[in-house]
């Protein structure tokens, strides 16, 4: 009898599992099949020549025909037995998405490491964030906008943080920023922003705030080496939900 009570068991979790994740696996396929699938070549998994940095990339982002690798590099050069040398790119580099060669064409002259990259909606403009206060020789702190083909400055979207950009996501009319920055255009508002598309310009009706974890402190007889540790609050990702209606 116990064993025939433990095979009912078994079969009962087995029955209820499988019917928990059935409404995922139904919500999955509601979403229709995946974009590669669609708008691109089957992936196969097998790696692709492409030109490479000579330190890390921090931040990718793929349109236009190119793939572009921000990061905390100088140069970029061929993959091993690829033709050409070693190429000066400070930061931010375009790739073409089906050779892997640098798009020689695309070039911006950066002073600092990139953290984040993000095409605009119609793939015109290709918003950059990061550590850098120069774009091309123009001054631009922590955040810019490109031309996604040559890379000029668009001397149009002038905004600005006080400290690092580290997430960014945009739509046609406005542009979301996240970072460790605490003002934004020389106005408080601190580690999350929005930005208007066209000029950089603050938008100060979306004001978010964020509460500073409580500080990790010593008991009253510490043991030796026991130091206090702070947190401050900093955001390294944002994305706006499809409707546009919340950001993530």
């Amino acid at each position: 009898m116990r064993r025939a009570s433990l095979r009912r068991v078994r079969t009962s979790l087995a029955a209820v599992a499988s019917v928990a994740l059935l409404p995922a696996v139904a919500v999955a396929t509601a979403a229709g099949p995946a974009q590669a699938g669609v708008n691109d070549q089957a992936v196969s998994g097998v790696a692709s020549p492409i030109w490479q940095p000579n330190g890390v990339v921090d931040a990718v982002a793929a349109g236009n025909g190119l793939i572009y690798a921000g990061g905390n590099f100088t140069s970029v050069k061929p993959p091993t037995g690829g033709s050409g040398s070693a190429t000066a790119r400070t930061y931010l580099a375009a790739m073409s998405g089906s050779t892997g060669n640098l798009a020689t064409s695309f070039n911006v002259t950066l002073n600092g490491r990139i953290y984040a990259l993000d095409l605009s909606p119609d793939k015109s403009i290709l918003y950059i964030g990061g550590a850098f206060t120069t774009v091309n020789g123009t001054a631009r702190n922590h955040i810019a906008a490109v031309n996604a083909t040559t890379g000029a400055l668009v001397t149009a979207f002038n905004s600005g943080a006080n400290r690092a950009v580290r997430a960014i996501d945009s739509t046609s009319s406005t542009v979301y920023i996240g970072g460790d920055f605490t003002t934004v255009k020389n106005k408080t508002q601190a580690y999350m922003a929005s930005v208007t598309a066209a000029t950089g310009a603050l938008n100060t009706a979306f004001a978010p705030t964020f509460l500073q974890r409580p500080a990790q402190t010593c008991p009253t007889n510490p043991p030796p080496g026991c130091t206090t540790t702070t947190y401050t609050p900093n955001v390294l990702a944002i994305k706006v939900s499809p409707d546009g209606s919340r950001v993530l």
